[in-house]
């Protein structure tokens, strides 16, 4: 079944046209004598200026996506919550919001509480025993992702020598 030209409604379609406006995809069939008034499309292309014409437009959309990436707010893959509705929310609409907002809440948390991890209080008698266990067990950890993930050997060098440390302070003390 042939398509009838949108424009006329007399000639079948043989031209198809794709343009997106607002963000709302349109489709737009039209005959070859109404292709060629509308918006000046040009039916007797050789194949050399199609060729430009289209890696011209496939660049173009390549350096617009490369810009609006550089200036879109993070929005989760999952659920489609932006970062700004996250704000105004209050709450993740997922599970996924974490990681895709990860690096936007680390700052918002270490901005308004001095740190990424909640360290709580400590009672005064044990306070001491407890940092000298927690700064070790730190250690251990930021140790391990230094020579598995980062393989920052410096890193690992500084962190195992503090814990040569920390570990001479605990039998002696």
């Amino acid at each position: 079944m042939n398509m009838m030209c949108e424009k006329c409604k007399k000639n079948p379609a043989s031209v198809h046209i794709y343009k997106t406006v607002n963000g709302v995809a349109e489709t737009l069939a039209l005959c070859a004598v109404c292709a060629a008034g509308e918006a000046g499309v040009n039916l007797e292309l050789s194949m050399e200026e199609l060729f430009k014409g289209f890696l011209g437009s496939m660049f173009a959309m390549t350096e617009q996506a490369q810009k609006e990436k550089a200036t879109k707010e993070p929005v989760c893959d999952t659920c489609g919550l932006t970062y700004s509705a996250f704000r105004k929310l209050g709450r993740f609409g997922c599970a996924q919001c974490y990681e895709a907002f990860h690096p936007q809440v680390e700052a918002s948390l270490k901005s308004v509480h001095g740190a990424t991890r909640h360290e709580g209080k400590l009672p005064n008698r044990l306070s001491a025993e407890l940092l000298y266990k927690r700064e070790l067990v730190q250690n251990r950890d930021a140790l391990r992702i230094a020579i598995e993930t980062t393989e920052n050997y410096e890193e690992a060098a500084r962190l195992r020598d503090r814990i040569r440390v920390l570990e001479k302070q605990e039998v002696q003390g």
